[in-house]
């Protein structure tokens, strides 16, 4: 796989995961099925928030986020625990279509780079731009089944067609 192939990829899965959430009410966003931990606006979050801890642990930038992503949305949280408000799928929307031009802009020419690795085990060591990012490319794809398993639990028949609830 070529080092430019990783931001075609990203562009791809950004591009799904946007159409999904394009998808999805702001009543079914926050429904959460039995036997599953968070949410469909907690996996949108989660998205965001995750690929710019991990690029910018990488690049050793600071995060540009809201300080509520954090606390919201970071691998351990739940919609269980919340206790503010939560941003709009508008506004996570927002977040996520920036988020790629950045980390675009971030990239370009800058494959090969190497910062602060991701360790993520003896035998998973990231080390360069281009790993790092195929790694967040990785991580939002299976995002995006979790995603796809809520709106199916949630009796979504057209996952790509915004469904109201009678909630």
């Amino acid at each position: 796989m070529s080092k430019e192939s990783v931001l075609k990829q990203m562009k791809f899965i950004r591009e799904r995961t946007i159409a999904l959430l394009d998808a999805t009410s702001e009543e079914l966003a926050d429904e959460m099925p039995k036997g599953f931990r968070n949410n469909l606006r907690w996996q949108f979050g989660h998205i965001a928030t995750s690929q710019e801890n991990l690029i910018g642990y990488f690049l050793g930038l600071e995060n540009t986020l809201p300080k509520s992503f954090t606390e919201l949305f970071n691998r351990g949280t739940s919609p269980a625990d919340w206790n503010q408000d939560v941003p709009t799928l508008v506004e996570i929307k927002a977040l996520l279509k920036e988020q790629y031009e950045r980390m675009l802009s971030l990239s370009t020419g800058r494959l090969e780079e190497e910062g602060s690795p991701l360790i993520l085990g003896p035998e998973y060591k990231y080390e360069t731009l281009a790993e790092a990012i195929d790694f967040t490319n990785f991580h939002e794809a299976l995002h995006q089944g979790n995603i796809i398993s809520l709106k199916r639990a949630l009796g979504v028949e057209d996952l790509w067609a915004v469904e109201e609830t009678s909630k």
